[in-house]
């Protein structure tokens, strides 16, 4: 099977759809974890905090880890295949069960707080195993498949636009489905579980339609399983990569901000702009929209700069549009406008930050197979997903500093003071992802893998692969 049938237009866009898959899973997450489990089951702060630490301490074995089995497997159907394969239908059925605590709220029972934060802590651990281990396997295969530039590219692209078309329907269609994600009610009349088994089956439909028409893995890395060296070997040549060390710290501030907007959207929504949970979940999609519609631009300055540039450029604008935040506040039409108009900028940020990752990331495991001679997608895919849910840690412990500080650890909006959670919300979404932003275009900015060095890199790649080639026939 040739190179153009087995990796067309149709396979480009079996493999996008794998991208909806994965943007409903984690963004509706992102968006409802906090919100549901602190303002509806009735969870503090701190308590999601602690959870989410002790989640985190889980990921720094199992992300790495599973990335390096994946490296290592042998198997017939494809490494990459048969992983994605094991976690299908258990990532679906997460999507309801992270919504069904086993008892109600916790300010109408308190003993029943222990058994809800012992299953938070249980469904966010299930949900990241099995996220992790078709998210890492699936990703895995971008830099794998499409190694001609520009077959990555075109790629790439449609697989951002399905980026984009996936954040919508995370963002958009459960606050479609329950209405104020923050009402105690939606835990009890079944709003919570309808809108996880949506999300069930566009989770298991998408994957399986992907894993059909878009999972094909090439011949020519056949042997890299054999090859690859063993587990510490491997994790050891990941960890003293600088390239991808440098890389890995401005990925962790691009998720930091992708996860501290999504978590607070909504109580920035209701208590600073006074519009409801579908007013803030349409500003997120008036950004994701203007992200969409500026994938070309940042498709045309990468062939012209270079991704690795093009993704600094990103993050400066991005750090830039979050600064306006600081000064709006009340609930007139006037200052939703304003807000909207934000969202658009922020878009410019979005737009990049998205574009550019994985081909940046893709880059770097292909200067690896030219100093170790085999794919290790898995291991690095690993190490950044370990870095990504740590972005994680720093966003709640962002919250629960700034809730504390405002008299906020438990969510009781009738008896506490608005202006001071209004304040702290208002940095949230200004002061905070503005610098988190910056610094991650500053790490980019020293990101060294560009230019002559890439230059150089491709053509050592082309003739490696050529060698490979010639002994797979």
């Amino acid at each position: 099977m040739s190179k153009e049938e087995k990796y067309g237009l149709g396979n480009k866009l079996a493999y996008g759809l794998g991208n909806i898959t994965d943007m409903v899973a984690y963004q509706t997450f992102t968006l409802l974890i906090f919100v549901f489990y602190y303002s509806v089951v009735g969870l503090d702060a701190f308590e999601l905090m602690i959870g989410f630490i002790i989640w985190s301490i889980w990921n720094s074995l199992n992300d790495p880890l599973l990335g390096l089995i994946s490296d290592k497997t042998n198997v017939k159907i494809g490494r990459r295949k048969f992983w994605i394969l094991l976690a299908l239908i258990p990532i679906s059925l997460i999507m309801i069960f992270l919504w069904t605590p086993p008892l109600g709220n916790r300010l109408l029972d308190p003993n029943n707080a222990l058994i809800n934060w012992l299953y938070f802590l249980i469904v966010i651990i299930l949900f990241d195993f099995f996220y992790t281990m078709f998210s890492l396997n699936f990703t895995a295969l971008f830099p794998e498949m499409y190694i001609e530039q520009s077959d990555r590219n075109e790629a790439g692209l449609i697989r951002r636009v399905m980026t984009i078309l996936g954040l919508i329907i995370a963002f958009i269609l459960p606050i479609a489905i329950i209405g104020d994600s923050k009402d105690i009610a939606n835990l009890y009349n079944g709003r919570y579980f309808f809108a996880g088994l949506t999300n069930c089956l566009i989770v298991f439909i998408s994957l399986l339609i992907a894993i059909k028409y878009a999972v094909k893995e090439r011949p020519l890395f056949k042997r890299d399983p054999l090859e690859n060296p063993s587990f510490m070997d491997s994790l050891k040549i990941t960890l003293k990569n600088r390239t991808f060390l440098i890389f890995v710290a401005g990925n962790l501030c691009n998720w930091y901000v992708y996860g501290l907007i999504p978590t607070i959207i909504l109580l920035y929504g209701t208590h600073v702009l006074g519009t409801t949970d579908m007013g803030s979940s349409i500003l997120l999609l008036v950004g994701f929209l203007s992200a969409a519609g500026l994938m070309p631009l940042w498709k045309k300055i990468g062939e012209i700069k270079g991704n690795a540039k093009g993704m600094t450029i990103s993050f400066f604008i991005w750090g830039i549009s979050f600064i306006p935040f600081l000064f709006i506040f009340g609930a007139t039409i006037l200052n939703y406008v304003i807000t909207m108009l934000v969202m658009i900028l922020v878009g410019f940020g979005i737009s990049g930050s998205i574009y550019y990752g994985d081909l940046v990331i893709s880059d770097m495991i292909d200067e690896d197979e030219v100093a170790t001679g085999v794919r290790r997608e898995g291991a690095y895919y690993g190490v950044n997903a370990l870095i990504i849910r740590l972005a994680t840690i720093l966003v709640m412990a962002s919250i629960a500093l700034v809730f504390s500080g405002t008299g906020w650890t438990e969510y009781q909006p009738a008896t506490q003071d608005i202006a001071q959670l209004r304040l702290g919300l208002m940095l949230l979404m200004s002061i905070f992802p503005s610098v988190a932003a910056f610094i991650g275009s500053f790490c980019l900015y020293k990101f060294p893998l560009k230019d002559e060095r890439l230059s150089k890199m491709k053509e050592d790649l082309t003739k490696l692969h050529k060698t490979k080639s010639s002994k797979t026939v």
